[in-house]
């Protein structure tokens, strides 16, 4: 005849003690929930106005939402300087990592926008927004296809890469690059900033800008574009495209060449290369 066992007394009471301890975590979890829903901005500071965040200064509005957006403060640290004025009823602000975000209620839709790096210290040497390029319309962005890093401006676009550098690009030239594929067409990345280069046989001349497969020249008299960069678009049928031997001629011997370096050429300086790939600005 079997006995019966007596039920394990100590199983039931661990398994209720493990009962009890998973409820009271539930609990603390919840409360904690409850407690971040209720709480206002990570890093709201009652010393910034609407309480928002402070980055080493308070960093608010339209400037912390792209703050935000980009990164937030691994990507671009603590602020160095409160928000302040720029041109044209614009605000800026700058940061540890060597980056600074603008804004200007009429560009981007009300959006400010991160610039940094090789391409802001580029911008800031054409006069910052004052400059031909004014404000950023986007924040930096890396090229789609081939490596290389980009902002769009009001007045034209910067383009930087490993192999050519940083230069700016504007105006009819840039049109017509955008219009080829920009850094994916046969011209690829450019490889100087925009120069001006006179014919040897007219005062006239126009502006010109090297790249890694080629030229764009802009005449101003007559007004076309004439270029080197491959056989589609070297010298084709249409009289828009004629290629001008004596310009290029000109800018292979890297003479009588200026570098537009400032708003209406103010700040332009004269001066004379010889490189065989073509008249570059100086940097």
């Amino acid at each position: 005849m079997r006995i019966p066992r007596k039920p394990d007394r100590t199983f039931w009471r661990i398994r209720e003690s493990c009962h009890h301890a998973l409820t009271a975590i539930v609990v603390v979890v919840l409360a904690l929930s409850g407690a971040l829903l209720n709480a206002g901005p990570v890093g709201a500071d009652p010393r910034c106005q609407n309480d928002d965040p402070w980055y080493g200064f308070c960093v608010g509005g339209a400037i912390l939402q792209e703050y935000n957006e980009v990164g937030g403060w691994p990507f671009f640290g603590d602020a160095t300087n409160w928000e302040a004025d720029a041109l044209r009823g614009g605000r800026w602000q700058p940061f540890t990592n060597n980056s600074s975000i603008y804004w200007h209620p009429l560009v981007s839709g009300g959006h400010a926008n991160q610039i940094g790096g090789l391409i802001r210290d580029k911008w800031g040497s054409l006069g910052w927004e004052d400059g031909n390029l004014m404000y950023p319309t986007t924040r930096e962005l890396g090229t789609p296809t081939k490596a290389g890093r980009y902002n769009h401006f009001e007045g034209g676009s910067i383009y930087y890469s490993a192999a050519t550098g940083t230069h700016p690009i504007w105006g009819a030239i840039r049109d017509q690059w955008a219009a080829a594929g920009w850094e994916n067409s046969s011209y690829g990345f450019p490889t100087t900033d925009e120069y001006n280069c006179n014919s040897e046989s007219s005062s006239n001349g126009g502006r010109g800008q090297s790249f890694e497969n080629g030229f764009l020249f802009w005449n101003t008299t007559p007004n076309f574009f004439t270029n080197s960069a491959s056989s589609v678009y070297g010298s084709p049928p249409d009289a828009s495209l004629q290629f001008d031997h004596q310009v290029h001629k000109r800018a292979e011997r890297g003479g009588g060449c200026v570098e537009r370096v400032g708003k209406g050429g103010k700040r332009s300086r004269d001066y004379h290369r010889q490189r065989s790939s073509g008249c570059s600005g100086r940097q």
